[in-house]
């Protein structure tokens, strides 16, 4: 349980399989103040909404391949592929993580000629990897600026689709003109604000070394959104309905999954 026993995080399934030292993990993440879904008919708008009952949040999963083999022999780095699926991120599986690390293998040692006992525990963290072209980006290009974009419904026109709604958007430029580890950390501030003030898109623009510009669009809800903007992000199609949330491993994500590792 975390953030006041309000929400949980969790592991929902596990497959391991020692032969290709390969381990898949499902997340499971449940959070009671997250709003009841409301649910409306296509034809005549009438609204249906499916409460929440006691102790239940709504619940989103996420689907994890790693790999056992280090990234360089004796190391302690290993490649690790994660769903992309808003609300369950690397900073919420990263807390998760280093509280199950700290929970079951917390141990003691003494230092030489002391008799005190020090409490040690492994950690962990989760770091994107960048494509080149865009860690190139993030450490000799610089941040423009970002356009944070809402849609509102006009009543009074219901009846003209093609002018039934207003577009506000705003424009964020940073006093300087920051790089690497300072420009993702100005883009997750910027599009927190737009998630708590209800915008729902965000367009990150920067120029790169050689004054080309860049593009990058996400929606506000993106937890790390420092990710979808510097770090590598591949798609894989299935021919089958992802669900918002399960309980056991999808054997045929996770066999595309490991055409990328």
């Amino acid at each position: 349980m975390i953030d006041g026993d309000s929400a949980c995080i969790r592991v929902a399934d596990m497959k391991v399989n020692l032969d290709k030292k390969l381990a898949a993990i499902l997340f499971q993440y449940a959070d009671k103040k997250v709003a009841d879904p409301v649910f409306s008919d296509l034809e005549s708008g009438k609204l249906r909404e499916e409460s929440k009952l006691l102790g239940e949040g709504v619940a989103i999963s996420a689907h994890a391949l790693i790999s056992m083999q280090p990234t360089k022999a004796g190391g302690s780095e290993f490649q690790m592929l994660l769903e992309d699926v808003p609300g369950i991120g690397k900073t919420k599986i990263e807390r998760f993580l280093k509280h199950f690390l700290k929970a079951l293998l917390t141990t003691t040692y003494k230092e030489i000629g002391s008799v005190k006992d020090i409490k040690t525990y492994p950690s962990a963290s989760l770091e994107p990897f960048a494509s080149k072209t865009l860690r190139d980006d993030l450490e000799k290009g610089t941040l423009s600026f970002i356009e944070l974009t809402r849609e509102f419904p006009i009543k009074a026109l219901d009846e003209l689709p093609e002018t039934g709604k207003i577009v506000n958007s705003i424009k964020i430029k940073p006093k300087d003109k920051p790089q690497g580890k300072q420009a993702i950390g100005f883009i997750n501030k910027i599009t927190n604000y737009g998630k708590i003030h209800r915008f729902d898109d965000v367009k990150v623009v920067f120029k790169r070394a050689d004054d080309q510009q860049k593009t990058v669009n996400f929606s506000s809800l993106r937890e790390d959104a420092g990710d979808i903007c510097f770090g590598k992000v591949e798609k894989i199609e299935v021919d089958h309905i992802l669900k918002q949330c399960v309980s056991v491993i999808d054997v045929k994500l996770i066999d595309k999954m490991k055409s990328l590792l």
